[in-house]
């Protein structure tokens, strides 16, 4: 509720006909000097990450059209490959700061699987 602030205290808010106008979110930024590259083999995907630190999280998503099918969660300094059931036709590989901020430090890899 908009009308309180985190400790249930009323703001004591008036309002006024008129009209909010939403914009969409600033595009987050990219480091530059962090890669990702994904390769599909069979029911695998080989994952090469470079950066000038390997934290984080490298998220797998297999796709069947729109929707989610199968989610693999890597540590980008211990794994770097992830094998899939075939029920999907594309992947989307990321690499985030964490789970937590899910900062993106590149740009995403999507590949599909034919």
């Amino acid at each position: 509720d908009c009308n309180y602030d985190f400790n249930w205290d009323s703001l004591n808010l008036s309002y006024i006909n008129g009209s909010i106008h939403v914009k969409g979110a600033a595009a987050p930024v990219v480091p530059t000097e962090y890669k990702l590259n994904a390769n599909v083999a069979g029911n695998g995907v080989a994952i090469t990450a470079e950066g000038p630190t390997m934290e984080g999280k490298i998220i797998a998503a297999l796709y069947n059209g729109k929707k989610l099918a199968q989610v693999k969660i890597l540590d980008a300094a211990a794994e770097l490959s992830a094998t899939f059931t075939k029920s999907g036709d594309k992947i989307k590989v990321m690499w985030w700061d964490g789970m937590l901020t899910a900062k993106p430090l590149c740009d995403s890899v999507e590949l599909p699987l034919n």
